[in-house]
């Protein structure tokens, strides 16, 4: 949507902010953790930072598990050396370097 100009900026699809959910919904949200162990029947959680700095338990009533997605490029695609215009989308930053891409260099197909 953003992309294609259905809508006017990337802000626009962000639902809630951390501090929203937080606040209005009663979420906490942890990004940049890793949940290494569950315990269903405690209902509880060992993390810890992805950057190693420090680990927690954590007590639940609902547990939501958001593993992510990682785009890749096929390997048996010849591509060019320099991938220039070839681009993965995973977070709102990478819609906004293609559509930077595409007012720079306005290309002609995709």
């Amino acid at each position: 949507y953003y992309i294609g100009g259905y809508v006017r900026s990337h802000t626009d699809l962000i639902a809630l902010s951390l501090e929203e959910a937080r606040k209005k919904r009663g979420i906490d949200v942890l990004t940049e953790w890793e949940a290494y162990e569950v315990d269903f029947n405690k209902k509880m959680v060992r993390i810890s930072e992805i950057n190693g700095n420090g680990e927690d338990i954590l007590e639940y009533r609902y547990l939501v598990i958001a593993t992510g997605a990682y785009s890749i490029l096929p390997k048996n695609i010849n591509l060019p050396e320099r991938k220039d215009g070839i681009f993965t989308i995973r977070h709102i930053v990478d819609a906004i370097k293609l559509k930077e891409y595409i007012q720079k260099k306005s290309p002609k197909k995709a």
